[in-house]
Parts: structure tokens; sequence; C-alpha cells
């Protein structure tokens, strides 16, 4: 997307403990018999002027699976979290890579004070189940 810039912007701390803490018990929710390894992942954020409405638009289901070969979806993949008293969205999309599942969670929030959105982008990666495979080459 144009006009993005690096940020060393640190993701907040509370939200950087629920993330170390959903990656490190990920394996919990898989059955007996099945890979127990943790999940990893990684986030990089980004810097822009437009606001986070321009963000939702432009990573599109539609665009996301031709370009990144990211599952197809026929549910919402980015929501806008007004509701939930912040000015931003999400947007979430997983594929099967290497046999292991892999998440995107792109988080767009725009500072009052600036007007400049903060686009973090969490990368995870976990073991993927033969259900997971199934349910994702549909």
């Amino acid at each position: 997307m144009d006009h993005f810039a690096p940020s060393d912007m640190e993701m907040p701390l509370p939200i950087k403990i629920v993330v170390r803490t959903v990656l490190n018990n990920m394996w919990r929710l898989n059955k007996e018999g099945e890979d127990r390894t943790p999940a990893t992942g990684d986030w990089i954020v980004f810097t822009t002027t437009d606001a986070p409405a321009d963000v939702q638009n432009f990573y599109t289901n539609a665009r996301m699976t031709s370009f990144g070969q990211w599952q197809a979806s026929d549910k919402q993949t980015c929501v806008d979290v007004k509701d939930k008293g912040l000015n931003g969205t999400l947007c979430v999309y997983q594929k099967i890579v290497d046999k292991k599942v892999v998440g995107l969670a792109i988080i767009a929030g725009q500072d009052e004070k600036t007007k400049q959105t903060n686009v973090f982008f969490l990368r995870v990666e976990s073991p993927a189940t033969d259900d997971d495979i199934r349910r994702l080459q549909k």
C-alpha cells in the first residue's frame, strides 16, 4: 500500500503479552497425538497518513486471495472496530504453507492527536493438522 513508512513503534505491552500468551499456548488446542509445538510469530509496524478505512479497503479478500494466495473466505475478512471504542480496523487471513497454518492479522489504528495511522502486521505459524488442511483447501 502506498504511503506506508517503517515505524520504530513497539507493539503496546498489553497486546504483546496477549500475543505471546496465545502463541505459547495454541498447541493446547491440538488433539492427543497431534503436533504440540508452540506457534511462532512476528510482527512489523508501519505508519501512514491514510485512514484505517483506507487500509481496510486496500486489504480486501479478493486482493489477498489473488496476490498472497491467502484462503478465500465467504465471510468478512476485515472489520471496523469503532464499536469497540477504537478508531481502527482488523483484517484476518489464513493459508497453508509447507504443512503449517499461517495466519496474518492486519491491525490499523489511528492516533487521535497526530492523525497518523499505525498499521501492525502480525504473522503466526503453527503446524497444520489434517483437519486444518481439509478446512483450508475447500
